[in-house]
C-alpha cells in the first residue's frame, strides 16, 4: 500500500531542481541517512535520459519510492537483472544504491525503492561502501 506524497515537474534544463527535490523530501521525512544515495540515484537517472520529467515520491510499507516518468518509453530497454559486470556505469550505480529498481508504465517510468524502515547500520555501511567502490572505479577509468 502506497501513499502519494509529492511530485514535481522538472525540465531537462533544470537539473539543479532534482537535488533540491531530494533534499526537501529527505528533510520532511527524516531520511537524512539516505539523502546521499537518493540524490545520486535521482540525478543519475535524470542525466541519463536528459528529458523533461515528473519525479514522484511515495511512502510505502517499509520504505520510500521515487518514480521518474517521462513522455516516451525511455526506460523500456533497461534491464537491471543482468550481471553487474555487464551493466553500464549509470545502471550499475542505480542498482548499487537502491534496494529495488523497476521499469513500469510500459517503459515510461523508472521506480526506485529504498527500504528505510529503521536505519540498519549494516545496510547504511554497505551503501556507503558502494558509493566509495563506484568512485574508485570511475577514477580508474579516467
Amino acid at each position: 500500500m502506497r501513499k502519494n506524497d509529492e511530485q514535481i515537474n522538472i525540465l531537462s534544463s533544470e537539473s539543479f531542481r532534482v537535488e533540491e527535490f531530494a533534499e526537501r523530501v529527505c528533510d520532511r521525512n527524516n531520511l537524512y541517512y539516505y539523502f546521499g544515495s537518493i540524490s545520486i540515484v535521482l540525478s543519475t537517472v535524470f542525466n541519463m535520459i536528459n528529458k523533461d520529467v515528473i519525479i514522484g515520491f511515495e511512502q510505502c510499507v517499509g520504505g520510500v519510492c521515487f518514480t521518474i516518468t517521462c513522455e516516451n518509453e525511455e526506460f523500456k530497454d533497461l534491464d537491471f537483472n543482468k550481471e553487474e559486470s555487464s551493466l553500464k556505469e549509470n545502471m550499475l550505480l542505480i542498482k548499487m544504491l537502491t534496494d529495488e529498481v523497476n521499469v513500469v508504465n510500459n517503459g515510461k517510468s523508472l521506480e526506485m525503492i529504498f527500504y528505510v524502515d529503521g536505519v540498519e547500520p549494516e545496510l547504511l555501511k554497505a551503501r556507503q561502501e558502494n558509493i566509495r567502490a563506484y568512485s574508485n572505479r570511475i577514477k580508474i577509468l579516467k
